[in-house]
């Protein structure tokens, strides 16, 4: 009993202070660390899964999950008793996660908390969502054209019968203007607008606007919603539209005084060079900038692959830099033409350089030690700490040929296996084998000493001789004799029967793999036979380590833990732009609870 109180005792106080308030509710233990329910909830139901909304099949996926996720925390807590945590590889992956989470942080600081919606706003909207405005509208690209038309139109009638001279770039056309779906600007512009009236030159994306409003008509979609529910989406478009002005304001005041630029000759040949790249290999309708085309521009631009790129306040890219960048980021060239690469480019850096610019005004405020940023963060930092273990355990793994033929003649029993020949020298003790090696040193030929000190009759018959064996047969004699030239030795060795002293006499192909189709072939099997023996030292180091630290799941709780059976992939949309997975994904791992620990240590 008393047991069972000082666990619950550490396990609220654990809780506590990893959230900072009142303790969560907990489904495991792994280790010193904890499963919450509430991060169970998020890293299931947004990890891909299929048929959960079958019963069964939901319940064992959630064990699935858990208990992956206790592998997870397992591994990660290996990879901090190594002081994984302290490595360059590490900081760097937490470091960018870390960036975009206090942007967005920043973002509901600066912008979300200071923008407010009033009932004016609210009741001006449902009146203009339940109208929509029919306009005719001319659209210039210049100015003071705009400006010229508009003096000599000075009513309605008059715009209708206005011909405009064919050497001005103008777009004449209609249009349906429905609040919350236009330009703002164009949007003001046709709802304040009497029947027939024209507009002033309206300023709206890439040009200038004259509207003349023709009709004014209910809108069928916002009027047939529940009063309640039409609020609700005006009051959201009204929001996310101040929240756009909001945001334009703060990332001018805080990038304005901040160096944000890229260096204009390196700029031009940086962009000259991917457009010859792209389009030498450009493939309607879309083509993205692949790590061997951004290869071919490194190797162009040899000459300045260290100089600076883009420069963003602390932060520096050089030329290499950025193009590894450009490749992890998908950067992509549309259309049939590929002349707005440099244009392109132009965009590209300039939501590197404000995006980097936040993150290091976020972090300069300490928002990267909030708590919502380091709950946020926390699964993330044992996704990566787990890899780092992994990657250390696959490193242990090596994979021989005769583990490839074994593999390839488990699934086509066709396969044909190389086969050695060997001359072995076997003894029950040590001391027998000594007297055989001061024998072969007075030069006494092998196949004489054997027949004067081998202890397998059989063999000894024969003067050593296995004849041809395949090299999966006798382990591990096979093995070492694939690996051998003709005539070395090898040994002495211990095994089951005494010690054995070995040479190889020759080695054979069955079915040489000399052509191209049987040597993919091989490689293909042996990549196969990795993944398997990686996974399997995987599950064998976290069996061990469950063993070890401790683990227990309440199955009870996870029982009674209702979830969303539809999996959903879903992201972050950040504030200030981007997106991210809004948690890593649950990496299946349950292997380990069907193997038994092993004695030895895995990783030393």
């Amino acid at each position: 009993m008393l047991r069972t109180v000082v666990l619950i005792l550490v396990l609220a106080e654990t809780l506590c202070a990893q959230s900072g308030g009142a303790p969560e509710a907990v489904i495991a233990r792994a280790g010193n660390v904890f499963v919450s329910e509430r991060e169970f909830l998020e890293r299931f139901e947004l990890t891909p899964g299929l048929y959960r909304h079958r019963t069964p099949q939901l319940e064992k996926d959630k064990l699935q999950v858990l208990y992956s996720m206790v592998a997870e925390k397992l591994l990660a807590q290996e990879a901090l008793s190594r002081r994984r945590d302290t490595t360059a590889l590490y900081r760097s992956a937490v470091a960018e996660i870390t960036k975009l989470l206090v942007r967005d942080a920043l973002y509901q600081q600066e912008v979300r908390a200071k923008v407010a919606v009033t009932p004016a706003e609210i009741k001006e909207g449902i009146l203009r969502a339940r109208l929509q405005r029919h306009v005719r509208f001319w659209f210039f690209e210049q100015e003071q054209d705009a400006r010229f038309v508009r003096s000599l139109v000075k009513s309605g009638s008059e715009f209708d019968r206005f011909v405009v001279d064919s050497s001005m770039a103008v777009v004449q056309d209609t249009a349906t203007v429905v609040w919350g779906d236009a330009e703002p600007a164009i949007e003001d512009a046709a709802y304040q607008l009497d029947r027939g009236g024209v507009s002033p030159v309206v300023p709206a994306g890439n040009g200038f606007y004259v509207l003349r409003l023709l009709s004014v008509e209910q809108n069928p979609v916002f009027n047939a919603m529940p009063a309640l529910t039409l609020r609700e989406r005006v009051m959201s478009t009204v929001r996310q539209r101040k929240e756009r002005v909001r945001e334009a304001q703060v990332i001018e005041e805080l990038v304005r005084s901040r160096p944000a630029y890229s260096p204009p000759a390196v700029f031009r040949q940086v962009a000259d060079t991917l457009t010859a790249v792209f389009r030498a290999s450009y493939a309607p309708p879309v083509t993205s900038l692949s790590p061997a085309m951004a290869d071919d521009a490194l190797r162009r631009l040899s000459a300045v692959a260290g100089d600076t790129l883009v420069v963003a306040g602390t932060t520096v890219w050089t030329v290499q830099e950025a193009l590894q960048r450009l490749v992890s980021r998908g950067f992509s060239v549309h259309g049939d033409s590929v002349r707005g690469v440099a244009s392109r480019l132009y965009t590209v850096f300039r939501e590197w350089t404000h995006h980097e610019l936040l993150a290091q005004e976020a972090l300069a405020r300490g928002l990267d030690r909030s708590p919502a940023v380091q709950l946020r963060l926390a699964p993330w930092k044992d996704h990566y700490l787990a890899g780092m273990t992994q990657r250390l355990l696959q490193g242990t793994v090596s994979v021989s040929d005769p583990e490839v033929f074994t593999y390839l003649h488990s699934t086509d029993t066709s396969i044909a296996v190389p086969e050695v020949r060997l001359r072995v020298l076997r003894t029950a003790t040590v001391d027998r084998m000594d007297a055989a090696f001061r024998e072969l040193e007075r030069g006494t030929p092998f196949d004489r000493v054997i027949a004067d000190y081998s202890e397998d009759a059989a063999l000894r018959a024969r003067g050593g001789d296995t004849g041809f064996i395949r090299i999966t047969d006798s382990p591990p004699l096979g093995l070492i004799g694939s690996q051998l030239e003709a005539g070395q030795f090898y040994g002495p060795l211990a095994d089951s029967s005494g010690f054995v002293y070995i040479q190889l006499l020759e080695k054979r192909e069955t079915r040489p793999l000399r052509d191209t189709a049987a040597a993919s072939r091989f490689a293909r099997a042996r990549d196969e036979v990795r993944r398997i023996k990686e996974r399997r030292v995987v599950a064998l180091f976290v069996a061990q380590s469950a063993q070890q630290r401790g683990v227990e799941v309440y199955d009870d709780r996870l029982r009674m833990l209702k979830v969303t059976p539809l999996p959903m992939v879903a992201y972050r949309m950040l504030g200030f732009g981007g997106r991210m997975f809004d948690v890593p994904f649950v990496e299946p791992q349950v292997e380990w609870l069907t193997v038994e620990p092993p004695a030895e240590v895995i990783l030393p």
